[in-house]
């Protein structure tokens, strides 16, 4: 998948069956969170600032990491 330099909006992400899957994984209770609608049109750079209260960086570098291999 091509994240275009983190630009990618999450919902661009999440139209990706594939990738989906991956963030239900890597992610539990993300998918269902009453805030994901409103993320939507968030850029993966940002939404990786976020992240980074709630994982480790070694966690969120795999997630990228798969991401960039769909």
């Amino acid at each position: 998948m091509d994240l275009h330099n983190y630009q990618i909006t999450i919902g661009e992400i999440l139209q990706n069956q594939q990738a989906r899957v991956l963030v239900q994984r890597q992610v539990p209770g993300l998918l269902g969170h009453p805030m994901l609608p409103m993320v939507q049109g968030m850029q993966l750079r940002q939404a990786v600032g976020f992240a980074r209260k709630y994982a480790s960086q070694r966690q969120i570098d795999e997630v990228l990491s798969q991401l960039e291999k769909l």
